[in-house]
């Protein structure tokens, strides 16, 4: 009898710290966190997932309960580090939105600008655009099924508490964040480089012929590049994304055994 209470409140507590992780976990991963997906499903989600890693995490597990103090604090761990793994993942969708306000604002675009119900706040045409192909090539790519994979594995390499913020981790966690502006540059870069050579163009015609009103022929000329070249490098796109993927997902993983380390 004394096994089975054992074995019982054992399983109940890698549940708890299973649900305390994937949650943190699905509050910041991309696509999941979305407002678009029901309440009941993504907590259903939740559910799902923490009964499944309980096997792995029991193991990890003393055999004597823990105290509410250490439950306490190795949920606090256990959170902070489901957030970072989800962070990581939708740092990927940030930078792609970014490229796509920095490409609206080199054609014109800056004041046109819808809602987004999902962050509440005005956000521009072309990076919406950008964000919601973007979550199509995701999911077509199977990356949901990697970054959940990438979920699981973080068990195997941080294990139960075992998130150590030192000062190598929370660098790279850095170097990671600002990675936003790479793949913004990567991804604007094929309509930046025609936007700007259309803006030498128009300079040179400005200085040849005078007569010509170059503001009147530069608004729509510059749009008309600007959506043509996005079009052009949309099979450019998917291949940028294929990449940056698999790079977000390498990252993470030499981001997690730094935030072990001591």
């Amino acid at each position: 009898m004394t096994d089975i209470i054992t074995f019982s409140a054992t399983s109940l507590e890698a549940f708890l710290l299973a649900l305390i992780r994937t949650g943190g976990f699905l509050s910041a991963a991309p696509a999941l966190n979305h407002k678009a997906v029901p309440v009941p499903v993504r907590i259903g989600l939740t559910i799902i997932l923490s009964m499944a890693l309980v096997p792995m995490i029991s193991s990890q597990l003393p055999d004597a309960p823990l105290h509410l103090g250490e439950l306490l604090v190795i949920g606090a761990r256990e959170m902070l580090t489901g957030v970072i793994i989800g962070f990581a993942f939708a740092l990927l969708f940030t930078g792609i939105q970014a490229a796509g306000e920095l490409v609206g604002l080199q054609v014109g675009f800056a004041m046109a600008n819808v809602y987004d119900p999902s962050t509440e706040r005005q956000v521009g045409v072309l990076g919406q655009f950008q964000l919601i192909l973007g979550l199509l090539l995701f999911f077509t790519m199977d990356g949901h099924h990697l970054m959940i994979r990438a979920f699981a594995d973080s068990y195997q390499i941080v294990g139960v508490a075992g998130l150590n913020l030192n000062a190598v981790g929370l660098g790279l966690l850095t170097r990671l964040t600002s990675m936003v502006f790479v793949i913004a540059v990567k991804v604007a870069a094929p309509v930046m480089a025609a936007v700007f050579l259309t803006e030498i163009g128009l300079g040179i015609i400005a200085r040849t012929v005078p007569q010509m009103n170059v503001f009147i022929i530069g608004f729509p000329l510059k749009i008309s590049v600007g959506v043509f070249m996005l079009a052009a490098a949309l099979p450019m796109f998917a291949m940028v994304f294929g990449k940056l993927l698999l790079q977000v997902n390498n990252s993470l993983d030499v981001l997690l055994r730094a935030l072990v380390g001591s």
